[in-house]
């Protein structure tokens, strides 16, 4: 019995000490696969993140205006890996049925195929339809319908602003924003002429009644930027991937303008942000905002309007 006893106890060690051995042994890559909140918290509570940046450090950011040869405006953003292309095009008709002197600008956004895993699950469908909305709304104030008429009561541009997701990896509205603004900076209008028929007409600009004319830019009154941020226990996490955000409590989105104006704030996830932690992103985002302002206004002095 006694013999017995030891094996026991043998066999007991060796088993510890086996699963201690494949606990060791488990990679980096495995363990955030099992337990991905887990293997956050672990290089949060270390105030960094797995890609390296500080909790309230953003992604690297890239705007490329005049991305497209073939439409009036244009922009290619990248913030991390998320990628979004926004394309304008422009066409001439009456004016808006509820203001005679006014055009208007359309909003559309789609995912690509390869933007997310599946496409086709309601995530996807979701988020297209959320960003839709919250860029629709962060672009209303800028009342750019009323820079639009030609003709009052016979003619107005008429904007259609494409926006392509590439690559959801997070903080989607915060690109798609971006770019659709520096597309709209980047926008040149239709030169047009008057008709005979006391109509207008586009013009095309090579013909010789072009030369000379030069085409009209939109004002932008204030530059918008939407910064997300994710809440994953006690910490805030500034422009979450898409996995910091599929892990966290709760998101926030926060949209401000160059005077710090809050033009939304849209929050989701399975926990409600509480208004301090609501205050910390506002704050984040009006840090945020400078960085991105001049990155734009440096993009585009390095890059050429659209013909």
């Amino acid at each position: 019995p006694l013999f017995t006893a030891h094996m026991q106890v043998d066999s007991e060690q060796q088993a510890t000490g086996l699963a201690s051995a494949v606990t060791a042994n488990l990679d980096a890559n495995a363990f955030k696969k099992l337990y991905p909140l887990e293997y956050l918290l672990r290089w949060l509570n270390e105030g960094l993140r797995p890609d390296g940046r500080t909790l309230g450090r953003a992604r690297p950011l890239s705007i490329g205006p005049g991305a497209l040869s073939n439409t009036q405006g244009s922009a290619l953003v990248k913030l991390g890996a998320t990628t979004v292309l926004a394309g304008v095009r422009v066409h001439v008709g009456e004016p808006s049925p509820t203001d005679a002197a006014a055009g208007s600008l359309g909003v559309v956004v789609e995912l690509a195929p390869f933007a997310l895993p599946d496409v086709r699950s309601s995530m996807a469908t979701e988020l297209q339809a959320c960003v839709t909305e919250r860029l629709q709304n962060a672009l209303r104030p800028l009342g750019l319908e009323q820079q639009l008429g030609l003709k009052p009561g016979k003619a107005a541009y008429h904007i259609q602003l494409d926006t392509y997701v590439l690559n959801a990896d997070g903080s989607v509205l915060d690109a798609a924003l971006l770019a659709a603004v520096a597309a709209l900076q980047n926008t040149r209008l239709p030169l047009t002429k008057d008709t005979k028929e006391g109509g207008v007409a586009v013009l095309q600009a090579d013909t010789p009644e072009a030369v000379g004319m030069e085409h009209k830019q939109l004002t932008l009154p204030h530059m918008a930027v939407a910064v997300t941020c994710a809440l994953v226990g006690q910490h805030l996490l500034v422009d979450p991937t898409g996995e910091e955000e599929a892990i966290a409590d709760s998101c926030m989105t926060v949209v401000v303008d160059t005077k710090g104006a809050l033009h939304g704030v849209y929050a989701g996830g399975r926990a409600l942000a509480t208004p301090m932690v609501l205050m910390r992103c506002v704050e984040a985002a009006k840090l945020r905002h400078k960085e991105v302002a001049a990155q734009l206004q440096q993009a585009e002095q390095s890059k050429p309007m659209q013909q």
